[in-house]
């Protein structure tokens, strides 16, 4: 077991050290591929549009056994970084991280689907919290730690590092554990992952974690923009990133201590609130006010997640690793449409509207979820 949660967590920092090094080194990819700073998002569209295979992963998981699709996961990571590494165009870039996507968001569902084959509900909150702990850890260090390296060794240096990683990953993939009380279920029709939207409550938590992935979006994609143009340096800019960072690992480990004490949907309406409050006061005050809002912004964004992630892994416990990919199917869709729109979005509103966005997702995230308290109050 220990063995297990070790080579997770070593999963968990590699995919997530690569998705936090874009964003605060948006300005220098802006500059190396001659693309307006508030369209560089753009270049994002292919990581989060591969993302919507992510099902099949799952489908297969449920079919041959999650492990082994763990391992083929890791190797779409590897590959697209590799092919990230030698980019020298917008376009190669584009494609490098959409093989990238197609690993990160199928490794995503697949790994809190595997958790919930190995860990009892009851403890199933601190289980993925610690894994998302990886998360936090490559949050806080990814944005100074690609600024440094974007300067000294570039983008070709720093994406050899990271697929140095992803095949370690994978190579210890191959000793994970099989979960004793899962069983390989077959094949799944198509029509049978249809349905699954037609249950009632996974219904209502495919429209939560659609929502949920909202404000990240615009929030962490604009903030090195936003900052650039107030005049910040790119130090400055990592060290911002780098509190936001640290407010990351303080909602992990506040997951890991108090989620299952005070209750999973009561600790995630929580983190739920403090999203949307905080984020809204951003814009409004200095650069150092606005660091410490979003600490606690990033307090309530990956505090909830890991938490609201062993929620769902209840909702459909015979097809957990289908329904718990589905879920990040729906977190790739979401991150497609707000990159499309996201550029007009920042020319039209610029960062205060985003703030609003961010406040009114928190809401939302919040009501959705009180409204699957009162309904289904007995599985959870």
């Amino acid at each position: 077991m220990k063995l297990a949660f070790a080579t997770l967590f070593f999963i968990q920092f590699i995919m997530t050290m690569e998705m936090g090094s874009v964003f605060p080194i948006a300005p220098v990819l802006a500059d190396l591929f001659g693309i307006d700073a508030s369209r560089i998002i753009m270049i994002n569209v292919g990581f989060a549009f591969f993302g919507l295979a992510a099902p099949a992963f799952g489908m297969m998981a449920d079919r041959i056994g999650t492990r082994k699709v763990i391992t083929g996961g890791l190797g779409f990571l590897a590959l697209g970084m590799g092919i990230t590494a030698f980019a020298q165009s917008a376009l190669h870039f584009l494609v490098g991280r959409a093989v990238i996507g197609a690993g990160f968001f199928s490794l995503s569902g697949l790994i809190a689907g595997y958790i919930g084959d190995l860990v009892p509900y009851e403890k199933r909150g601190r289980a993925i919290s610690f894994v998302r702990l990886a998360f936090a850890i490559a949050i806080l260090w990814s944005p100074v730690y690609a600024s440094y390296m974007v300067m000294h060794v570039g983008i070709k240096g720093l994406y050899l590092q990271y697929m140095l990683g992803a095949v370690i990953a994978l190579l210890l993939s191959m000793r994970l554990p099989k979960p004793d009380h899962h069983e390989e279920l077959g094949g799944i029709q198509w029509e049978e992952i249809k349905e699954i939207p037609k249950v009632p409550a996974a219904k209502l938590f495919l429209l939560l974690q659609f929502v949920f992935a909202i404000p990240a979006i615009f929030v962490y994609g604009y903030l090195s923009i936003y900052l650039n143009e107030l005049g910040a340096s790119q130090s400055v800019i990592g060290w911002v990133y780098l509190i936001a960072g640290l407010g990351s690992a303080s909602g992990v480990l506040l997951a890991i201590w108090k989620s299952d004490r005070w209750g999973k949907v009561r600790f995630t309406k929580i983190a739920f609130l403090m999203m949307g409050i905080s984020i809204l006061f951003v814009p409004r005050v200095s650069i150092v006010g606005g660091s410490a809002l979003l600490f606690f912004f990033a307090i309530g964004m990956d505090g909830g997640w890991p938490v609201f992630q062993a929620l769902a892994s209840e909702v459909m416990k015979e097809r957990r690793a289908t329904f718990m990919t589905l879920m990040f199917l729906l977190v790739s869709l979401s991150n497609v449409l707000m990159y499309l729109i996201a550029p007009w979005v920042y020319e039209t509103i610029g960062f205060l509207g985003i703030s609003w966005i961010g406040c009114i997702t928190g809401l939302i995230c919040f009501g959705l979820l009180t409204l699957i308290q009162r309904k289904y109050s007995e599985k959870f």
